[in-house]
């Protein structure tokens, strides 16, 4: 790696800035895995509201996707916001109904 390359957040938000411009459309699986790493690994890099609107954008990108969904229900109960928090639990849980694997984070 180059003395040049960003690293840490500043290399999170760039890569983030990419994806969400649409610079990176064309690899939507690739893209997904990047932003859903970037969100997961953003409980020290960005604020927690940032990352409820993170969360909230890639639901709309991916519906229901229940990576994302589990982000959301983790941002939104370090919040405090339980009644919110239930309700995308829900959610979360009839989206990963049928999944083999157990998370404990918003990426693999």
């Amino acid at each position: 790696m180059s003395p040049n390359t960003p690293r840490g957040p500043t290399a999170h938000s760039a890569i983030l800035t990419l994806a969400r411009n649409g610079l990176l459309r064309n690899r939507p699986s690739l893209v997904a895995k990047w932003r859903l790493t970037l969100f997961a690994n953003g409980f020290s890099v960005i604020r927690c509201q940032e990352k409820i609107r993170n969360f909230r954008e890639e639901l709309r990108d991916l519906h229901e996707n229940g990576w994302a969904l589990f982000g959301l229900w983790r941002s939104v109960t370090a919040q405090g916001q339980i009644a919110e928090a239930q309700e995308i639990r829900k959610r979360f849980d009839r989206a990963w109904k049928d999944a083999d694997v157990t998370l404990s984070t918003s990426v693999f």
